[in-house]
């Protein structure tokens, strides 16, 4: 896997996202941005990021931006 960093509002749908505690979790939704943050839902749960918050995000050829490989 080939990484680099996102803020939480330009993540998409399916990318690949290395938590803080080392688990891989893929965004399977994601709401607009409100009031500075970010509703991301990652695998089964749902999360409250600040828009600004960054995440290591898999950028792999192929991965394209929302794709599937």
């Amino acid at each position: 896997m080939r990484w680099e960093y996102r803020r939480a509002d330009q993540l998409t749908r399916h990318d690949i996202v290395l938590m803080p505690e080392g688990q891989l979790r893929v965004v399977s939704q994601i709401l607009p941005p409100r009031n500075g943050n970010v509703h991301v839902r990652l695998g089964a749960t749902w999360y409250v990021f600040a828009c600004a918050a960054e995440f290591p995000v898999d950028v792999r050829p192929g991965r394209g931006s929302g794709g599937l490989a």
